[in-house]
């Protein structure tokens, strides 16, 4: 069920999408690590892989199971709180980071929790990419920096690095800000990503004449796939929906992906299993 949540994400991301600001990107502090030969290479490189929604966590060895860690999944666990039912906005997959040396590398959304002290594969793969001198610049007068890097093993892809100059002193409230604002970036940066890769996917099957009414209406940007239709439809209101069937261990179940529009703004999306069709225990 994991991936029916993605066009909720869809949806409210594109309409907020407005709301980001680069004042926003400063306060937050992170740093934006493209280079001329990165782009260069854009177009040549793989597509990305991994579930969308999920972001792949490698942690280093002295942080397996620390405070920071626990502080860094707390924030990242928030619910998405323009949902019906809450739940992440993100799902968190851990791995170890021989599974990134190994093949995983080109999954879209990676952190990667270093300690630039520790004398570990994670931290030497981190100082091989960024560099000694980018590495030092970040932590000069922080205890914690992140670092995003863009497409290097595959398009579209980010991969975080949460840089720590040994351990952080958790009780500093500007560490604790860091952790905050440094996780939101990366929620925010993760749905955009995704988004990007969904539109991708339905690029040359799109319901324009819904698109076109919607943003008419109630002044609303967004790209929707052309299997979606009006269910019904009100002065101020908008309801469409998308069905698809999938099998199940129980026979075919109709799922029902829906989107409620009114003055101006989604109002409730949700999906569900509208029925079962079909035997069996």
């Amino acid at each position: 069920m994991k991936c029916l949540k993605l066009f909720p994400f869809l949806f409210l991301a594109i309409v907020l999408a407005g709301c980001s600001s680069t004042e926003k990107k400063e306060q937050n502090n992170a740093v934006n690590a493209d280079t001329e030969e990165e782009a260069a290479q854009k177009g040549l490189l793989p597509y990305s892989t991994g579930t969308t929604s999920t972001l792949y966590l490698y942690v280093d060895q002295s942080f397996q199971e620390s405070n920071l860690l626990d502080s860094i999944t707390y924030h990242l666990n928030q619910p998405y709180l323009l949902t019906p039912n809450l739940s992440p906005a993100v799902d968190i997959t851990r791995y170890s980071f021989q599974t990134f040396e190994s093949g995983g590398a080109r999954t879209a959304n990676n952190l990667m929790v270093v300690n630039v002290q520790e004398d570990s594969p994670m931290s030497r793969y981190v100082h091989s990419q960024l560099g000694k001198t980018q590495v030092a610049e970040a932590l000069a007068t922080d205890e914690l920096a992140l670092i995003r890097v863009k497409d290097i093993n595959a398009s579209p892809q980010q991969i975080f690095y949460l840089l720590a100059n040994g351990s952080p002193n958790l009780s500093s409230q500007r560490v604790q800000n860091a952790i905050k604002d440094y996780s939101y970036t990366i929620i925010e940066e993760t749905t955009k990503l995704d988004n990007q890769r969904i539109v991708s996917s339905f690029s040359n099957s799109r319901n324009l004449n819904l698109e076109t009414t919607i943003e008419g209406e109630f002044d609303i940007d967004i790209q929707l796939p052309a299997t979606y239709e009006i269910v019904k439809e009100e002065e101020d209101f908008l309801w469409i929906i998308h069905e698809t069937w999938s099998q199940s261990c129980r026979g075919e179940v109709r799922l029902r992906h829906s989107l409620g529009v009114r003055e101006g703004k989604p109002i409730g999306c949700d999906t569900f299993r509208a029925g079962v069709e079909g035997g069996g225990a």
